[in-house]
């Protein structure tokens, strides 16, 4: 009977967590590129796009992408800990935090469709109901702008359960995790910058809407010294009043 060391149990199964881990964000970048198309035909139906409104929504994704590596880091240790002592259990949860992001982005993206605004901290300002009805006067909720959703969920599903059939290298896998680490220096550029994109509109087109949701929460519970006492200032200027 051939007998292995506790040791290479546990790397091989750190190297299964590590591949699991990559085909999962390989599901979430698809999402992500698959949402920014919906955003674009969406919001082309319910406003009117800024000029080079397809550039802008390549360069949307761009920040999507440095944003799912600065994530996918910070989360890397936290799953490949629970993988150990739980894989079905890590995978539903890790892939419930990717639907749940996902459909925080296109439910935004129809806020964004009716009031041509980003909801920050001041969704602490509006009631639910407040929230039900502006997303409804823009046709939010139509069998129009939700039947998407619905299968937008199915498919999430369906490409969280069968990525893992991905089959990954291990230099691939290694190389993930390196790039993940090292996309923490660019952290600071995860979001556009205020006044880069001459318009409120075209820079609420560009940013991750999710990810600026969450930021504007976590900020509404710990703020920063310096506050944005105008939009007009952040937006068109990029100065932030303190």
């Amino acid at each position: 009977m051939k007998f292995v060391s506790r040791r290479k149990i546990l790397k091989d199964n750190l190297m299964l967590g590590i591949k699991r881990y990559l085909t999962l964000n390989l599901a979430f970048l698809a999402l992500l590129v698959i949402v920014r198309i919906y955003e674009y035909f969406y919001l082309k139906h319910m406003i009117t796009m800024p000029l080079g409104s397809i550039r802008l929504e390549l360069f949307g994704l761009g920040y999507d992408v440095l944003m799912l590596l600065n994530l996918a880091a910070l989360f890397c240790v936290p799953f490949l800990v629970f993988h150990l002592l739980s894989v079905r259990l890590t995978n539903f949860v890790f892939g419930t935090l990717i639907i749940l992001f996902i459909l925080t982005e296109i439910a935004l993206i129809q806020f964004l469709g009716s009031t041509s605004l980003l909801l920050g901290a001041d969704l602490f300002g509006y009631s639910f109901d407040e929230i039900i009805k502006i997303v409804s006067a823009g046709g939010g909720f139509s069998v129009t702008t939700q039947l998407p959703v619905i299968v937008g969920i199915m498919l999430m599903v369906a490409l969280i359960v069968y990525s893992k059939r991905l089959k990954l290298n291990r230099i691939f896998s290694i190389l993930f995790v390196v790039l993940i680490f090292v996309s923490l220096a660019f952290r600071k550029y995860t979001k556009p910058e205020p006044g880069k994109y001459g318009s409120e509109l075209a820079y609420n087109l560009v940013t991750n809407k999710a990810d600026h949701t969450f930021i504007a929460t976590y900020k509404f519970f710990y703020p920063d010294e310096a506050t944005e006492a105008s939009l007009f200032s952040y937006f068109y200027t990029g100065l932030v009043t303190p």
